[in-house]
């Protein structure tokens, strides 16, 4: 008795009776698959990580007072950049140079992780902030999802939860600095 027979299901019989003819017809298919020329590189070149973020360039170029092709190689380098931990768990930054007009500002790359709350905190200057990957649901309610621009006025509060899915990323620029709370206020480089 085979082990299909053993269990009995007519849906189980059905299924395994589909499965055998399947691999019949792959048994009758001659020769070797080859896969079309050029298949290789179109997938190599559509997994990299180049021009993924480009979309956000012109966005970006303006928060940072850049020129659209700095914007551009730096999101390019996202994924090469040199990550520092960060003050929250599972958190990491690459903080960057801008224009004249984010002199005296943090600026740069915040990687944070997906479903997970980010604490209230008060904005001492504007801060800005263009959604790369993931997303997040604002103490206001307020969705923010990739190509989202959110301003933060001074001395606004607010707290975040990012969404289940891929770790949030965006780039920030923050006048002033951020009261985390608890003594922790972080500031622009002097």
């Amino acid at each position: 008795m085979s082990r299909a027979e053993e269990h009995g299901s007519d849906a189980f019989l059905a299924e395994v009776r589909a499965l055998d003819d399947a691999l019949d017809v792959l048994e009758d298919v001659p020769g070797e698959l080859t896969p079309p020329p050029g298949l290789r590189d179109a997938i190599l070149a559509a997994a990299s990580p180049v021009g993924r973020f480009e979309r956000f360039a012109d966005r970006l170029a303006a928060m940072l007072d850049v020129t659209r092709e700095r914007a551009v190689s730096l999101l390019d380098a996202i994924p090469d950049l040199p990550w520092q931990p960060a003050h929250l768990p599972g958190s990491a930054t690459c903080w960057v140079d801008g224009g004249p007009a984010t002199d005296g500002a943090i600026r740069g790359f915040v990687r944070y992780p997906a479903a997970t709350p980010f604490p209230e905190h008060r904005h001492l200057g504007r801060e800005t902030v263009l959604f790369l990957s993931g997303g997040a649901t604002m103490s206001d309610g307020a969705e923010c999802r990739p190509g989202d621009v959110h301003v933060m006025p001074a001395g606004s509060r607010h707290s975040f939860e990012t969404h289940p899915g891929p770790d949030l990323l965006y780039f920030v620029v923050v006048f002033d600095g951020v009261d985390m709370g608890g003594g922790m206020v972080l500031k622009p480089e002097s």
